[in-house]
C-alpha cells in the first residue's frame, strides 16, 4: 500500500498517521498505581529499579486496535538517539503496523512527544505482514545477515511466514520471507497430524520469533514460540542467505521438554484419546528472548506468555547449562515478584525487549502491558489487578468493548438482550465471564509501554556442564478415531443428496450438516465477521443442466460468541431443487439420458478460546439418476 511520504533523515516514513486524531489525544484516567516488585537474585545478572510508564508530552503512548503491544527500539533518523517503535495488531493483510515515535530527548534521558508514523520501506510501503488471530507483529531489530544494519523481522500467527526487511543505508528494503524447511501453504496442513511433523498446521501456528546463535557456528537461529511448545531452527544457510532447518522442541536438564506448567497426565490421555495433542508447554502465545542474561557464557531465555493465570510469572529466566548433549535450560524462576506477594504487574500479555534505555551501560527492560479499560479511556483497576483467567474474561482482541464497537444495536440493545428468559444468561456470561456489572461492556484492551532501569549485577555466574539426561520424545497417537461422514479434527460435515431422482415428486433437497466439536465454533456469513478478516461458514450448490434451485438456501439458527454470530454444535444448510420441465419429448427423454450432478462446496473457518485454525474448502460432486 502506497502511502504519502517524507523523508526523516535518510528514511523514508509516512507523516504523522493517527488511527483517530480526537482520540490520539484523550489520556487515560484512574491509571494501575504499580505495586513494589522485587528483583529476584539470580547470579551473574543485574535487577531492576521500579517499572515507570514511558508516555509523551503532548499525547499519550500507548497501541489500539486489539490492544497488543510489542516494543523495540532503532535510530530511525540517524541522529545518534534510539527511537521507540511499537508493534501493533490488527486482524488482515494490512493492519498489524509498527508505530514510530522520534526521541525528541537525548540518548540519556529519552523523550517522546507521543505524535507518531507508521514505519515504511525505502519505497514509502507501510512495513506490515498478515494477522489473522491472535498475535501481532513483534519487530525484532536484529542484524541477520551480519552487514552492518539492523533489520526488522516479525512471525506470524498462520501460516507461521517469517518476514524479513533487510537493514540498508538507505532504509529498510521490501519484505522478502526466509525459506524454511518444510514450509507449505497452509491449506495443505492437517489438525490431526503431531505437532512436531512440518505437516502439522500446530507446527506452524503462533509463530512467535526471535534469534541468536544457539548452537556457536556463527550462524543467528530461530526461536520459536507459539501453539504450546518452545523450540528452536537452527540456521543451515549462510549470513548472506539464512535458510531455517526444522524446529526442534527445546528441553530441561532432566531432558523434559521446556515448559512453564506441564498439562496433567490426565489431560493428556484424554486429549490423546480424540486423536489430539496437547500443548506440552502449559501456554500458548510464547515469546522467548535468547540472551546470556547471567554473563556466563552459555544462552539462557527470558520469556513472557499469556500472563493470564495465577501460577504465571510476568517474565520468567530460563538459566542455559552446557551439557553433552548441547545447550539445556534450568527450571524457570521469576524475574521480578510483588512484594505483597500477588500479581506483580497489572493487565496481561507482557512483551519485552532489552534495551540501554538510559545509556548508561547497564541494561534495561521494556515491557507492553495490554490493560484493560472501560467507559472509554477509564483503566479498570479491579480487573487489570485481577486474573484473566479467573474472571473468564476474554484475552485482547476479543473483549466486549472491541466487539460492540462494531454492534449496530450498540449497549442497549445488548442489555435487552440480557433480559431475555431462555438465552439471557448464557449471552451475558459470554459477554462479561464472571464480572457482574454491566459497565464491563464497554470493556477494550490498550497498550502501554514501560520501563525498569537495570542496576548492575553485584555477583558472578559460572558456567556449569553437567551430563543431561536422554531428552524426552512424544509419541504420535496410534489409531487417530475420525467422527462422522466426512472431515477430521473439531469439524466435521456431511453431504446429504438423493442417489435417485423421482420425476414424479415435485422437488427434493440436498443438505448439508456441519458438526463443530465442543468448544469450537464457526463464523456466520455476514459483514461484521468478514470486516474482523474471519471466513465464514458458507454451502454452495450448482446443479448441472436439468436441475434448478426453488427458493433461497435454508440456512441454520446462529449462535453467539461473544457478539459475533457463529455456528456451534450440528448445522444444516438446505437446498430445494427441481427438475426441469419441456413440452418437447426428445429433449425430456434427452434429460432422462443426461449425467445429473450437484456440485457442493464447503467453506469454513473454526475458532476455540486458544487459536484459530486455517480457513478450509471442501468441494464434491454428487451424481444423481433418474429413476
Amino acid at each position: 500500500m502506497k502511502l504519502f511520504s517524507t523523508v526523516i533523515g535518510l528514511f523514508c516514513a509516512t507523516a504523522v498517521l493517527a488511527q483517530n486524531p480526537q482520540e490520539d489525544k484523550i489520556k487515560t484516567t484512574n491509571f494501575p498505581k504499580l505495586k513494589e516488585l522485587v528483583s529476584t537474585e539470580i547470579p551473574g545478572a543485574i535487577t531492576f529499579s521500579q517499572p515507570q510508564l514511558i508516555t509523551g508530552t503532548k499525547q499519550e503512548i500507548r497501541t489500539e486496535k486489539h490492544g497488543l503491544i510489542y516494543p523495540a527500539f532503532y535510530d530511525w533518523n540517524k541522529d545518534g538517539k534510539k527511537d521507540l517503535l511499537l508493534g501493533e495488531f490488527e486482524t488482515g493483510q494490512t493492519g498489524s503496523n509498527i508505530k514510530v515515535y522520534i526521541n525528541k530527548g537525548s540518548k540519556k534521558n529519552p523523550k517522546f512527544s507521543g505524535e507518531y508514523f507508521y514505519a515504511t520501506d525505502v519505497k514509502g510501503d507501510t512495513i506490515t505482514n498478515y494477522q489473522w488471530c491472535c498475535i501481532g507483529i513483534h519487530p525484532r531489530l536484529v542484524d541477520l545477515d551480519q552487514d552492518g544494519y539492523d533489520d526488522i523481522l516479525s512471525g506470524q500467527y498462520n501460516p507461521g511466514a517469517i518476514s524479513w526487511w533487510r537493514g540498508s543505508k538507505e532504509g529498510f528494503l521490501p519484505r522478502v520471507f526466509i525459506e524454511q524447511e518444510g514450509y507449505r501453504d497452509t491449506r495443505a496442513l492437517s489438525q490431526e497430524a503431531a505437532p512436531w511433523k512440518t505437516d502439522s498446521n500446530s507446527y506452524w501456528n503462533y509463530t512467535t520469533a526471535d534469534f541468536a546463535d544457539f548452537n556457536g557456528d556463527g550462524l543467528l537461529d530461530l526461536f520459536v514460540g507459539g501453539s504450546g511448545d518452545m523450540r528452536v531452527a537452527l540456521n543451515e544457510g549462510t549470513k548472506e542467505q539464512p535458510k531455517f532447518g526444522h524446529r526442534n522442541y527445546l528441553h530441561h536438564v532432566d531432558g523434559r521438554l521446556l515448559e512453564v506448567k506441564r498439562p496433567s497426565q490426565e489431560k493428556i490421555d484424554e486429549a490423546a484419546k480424540r486423536g489430539r495433542y496437547v500443548g506440552m508447554a502449559g501456554v500458548w502465545k510464547t515469546y522467548m528472548k535468547p540472551v546470556d542474561w547471567d554473563k556466563d557464557g552459555v544462552l539462557d531465555l527470558l520469556v513472557t506468555y499469556e500472563y493470564k493465570k495465577k501460577y504465571h510469572n510476568a517474565i520468567d529466566f530460563y538459566r542455559g547449562v552446557n551439557t553433552d548433549k548441547g545447550i539445556r535450560f534450568e527450571k524457570r524462576v521469576p524475574l521480578v515478584t510483588a512484594k505483597d506477594g500477588t500479581k506483580a504487574l497489572p493487565g496481561v500479555q507482557p512483551m519485552m525487549t532489552l534495551t540501554d534505555y538510559n545509556n548508561d551501560g547497564v541494561q534495561d527492560i521494556v515491557f507492553g502491558l495490554s490493560i484493560p479499560t472501560i467507559n472509554g479511556f477509564e483503566a479498570a483497576n479491579e480487573i487489570a489487578w485481577a486474573w484473566a483467567g479467573d474472571l473468564k474474561i476474554e484475552m485482547p482482541g476479543k473483549d466486549a468493548g472491541r466487539q460492540i464497537a462494531y454492534y449496530k444495536g450498540g449497549l442497549k440493545e445488548i442489555k435487552e438482550r440480557f433480559l431475555d428468559p431462555q438465552q439471557g444468561k448464557f449471552f451475558k456470561q459470554m459477554m462479561l465471564g464472571n464480572l457482574d456489572d454491566e459497565k464491563y461492556l464497554t470493556m477494550r484492551h490498550r497498550g502501554y509501554v514501560f520501563v525498569m532501569y537495570g542496576k548492575k549485577a553485584i555477583s558472578k555466574a559460572t558456567a556449569k556442564t553437567v551430563t543431561a539426561a536422554p531428552a524426552e520424545v512424544l509419541e504420535e497417537i496410534k489409531n487417530e478415531v475420525v467422527v462422522g461422514s466426512n472431515g477430521t479434527g473439531p469439524v466435521q460435515y456431511q453431504i446429504k443428496v438423493p442417489q435417485r431422482i423421482d420425476p414424479r415428486k415435485g422437488s427434493f433437497f440436498a443438505e448439508v450438516t456441519i458438526t463443530f466439536d465442543d468448544k469450537w465454533h464457526g463464523y456466520v456469513d455476514n459483514k461484521a465477521n468478514k470486516k474482523d478478516g474471519f471466513i465464514p461458514t458458507t454451502v454452495t450448490f450448482q446443479p448441472s443442466e436439468w436441475i434448478e434451485p426453488v427458493g433461497n438456501l435454508v440456512v441454520p439458527k446462529e449462535s453467539y460468541k461473544g457478539l459475533a454470530k457463529v455456528y456451534k454444535g450440528a448445522v444444516v444448510f438446505k437446498q430445494e431443487f427441481k427438475l426441469k420441465r419441456s413440452a418437447n419429448r426428445e429433449e425430456m427423454e434427452r434429460a432422462y439420458q443426461a449425467k445429473h450432478t450437484i456440485n457442493t462446496k464447503v467453506t469454513y473457518q473454526t475458532c476455540d478460546d486458544n487459536i484459530c485454525l486455517p480457513p478450509k474448502t471442501i468441494e464434491q460432486d454428487i451424481e444423481m439418476m433418474i429413476q
